[in-house]
C-alpha cells in the first residue's frame, strides 16, 4: 500500500517545486526550500534524506499520479473531442490542449522538462508513464488514419509517432518554458500544424 503523503510532506515538495523551478536542482538549497515551505531546515530531513531525495519525490509523485493521471487521460478527451475532424484540425487541438495542460503546472513541468536531462532514473519515469503513453496514443490515431485512407499507408507508426511527439515537446518547451510567449494563438498554431502536414515545398497548405 502507497504511504499516505502528510501536509508537510506535500507542503515542502511543492515549496521544492517552486525553488527548483526557478533556480535549478543544482543552484537551489535546503534553507531555500525550507524558508519557502516555513519550516525549519531540520524538519526537512525528518521527510527526505537528501536534496536529491526531495527532487526524487517531486518527480515520482508528480509523473505516477498527478501528472499521469492528467496528462494522458487529457490527451485521449482533446482526440475524442475531435473525432471526425480532418487531421489537420486534431493535431491543431491537441496542441492547444498541451499548452494547456502546461500552463496549469509551470513550475512543475520547468522542473521536469530540466531535470530529467540530468538524471537518468528520472528519465525513464517521465519516460515510462508520459513520453510512452502519449507516443502510443498519437500512434493509434495515425493507424486509424491509415486504415480510412486519411494517411498514406506506407508510413511508419513508430517513426511518425516519434517524431510528433517530439515536434510539440520542442514547441511547447520553447513557447513556455524558455521564452514564455504568450501570444501563442490559432494562427501560431495553424502555421505549426501547415508545417507538419505539408513541409516546406511548394503545393497545398492547411487553411
Amino acid at each position: 500500500m502507497e504511504k499516505r503523503i502528510s501536509d508537510r510532506e506535500l507542503s515542502i515538495l511543492h515549496a521544492a517545486i517552486r525553488v527548483f523551478s526557478q533556480k535549478g536542482f543544482n543552484g537551489a538549497t535546503t534553507k531555500e526550500i525550507a524558508q519557502e515551505a516555513g519550516v525549519a531546515e531540520g524538519t526537512i530531513f525528518r521527510y527526505f534524506s537528501t536534496k536529491k531525495d526531495i527532487l526524487h519525490q517531486i518527480l515520482m509523485r508528480a509523473i505516477e499520479t498527478v501528472i499521469a493521471d492528467m496528462a494522458i487521460p487529457s490527451l485521449e478527451k482533446a482526440l475524442a473531442e475531435s473525432e471526425g475532424q480532418n487531421p489537420e484540425v486534431v493535431f491543431a487541438n491537441i496542441l492547444q490542449n498541451r499548452l494547456s495542460f502546461i500552463d496549469q503546472n509551470l513550475d512543475l513541468f520547468k522542473v521536469i522538462f530540466t531535470e530529467i536531462q540530468y538524471h537518468e532514473d528520472l528519465r525513464n519515469i517521465y519516460i515510462k508513464n508520459i513520453y510512452g503513453p502519449g507516443r502510443r496514443i498519437i500512434g493509434g490515431f495515425i493507424e486509424q488514419g491509415m486504415a480510412s485512407g486519411i494517411f498514406r499507408k506506407e508510413l511508419d507508426v513508430d517513426f511518425i509517432s516519434r517524431y510528433l511527439v517530439s515536434v510539440f515537446i520542442m514547441f511547447i518547451t520553447e513557447r513556455r518554458l524558455y521564452s514564455f510567449d504568450e501570444n501563442v494563438d490559432q494562427e501560431f498554431i495553424t502555421r505549426v500544424i501547415d508545417i507538419i502536414f505539408y513541409g516546406i515545398k511548394g503545393g497545398k497548405t492547411y487553411e
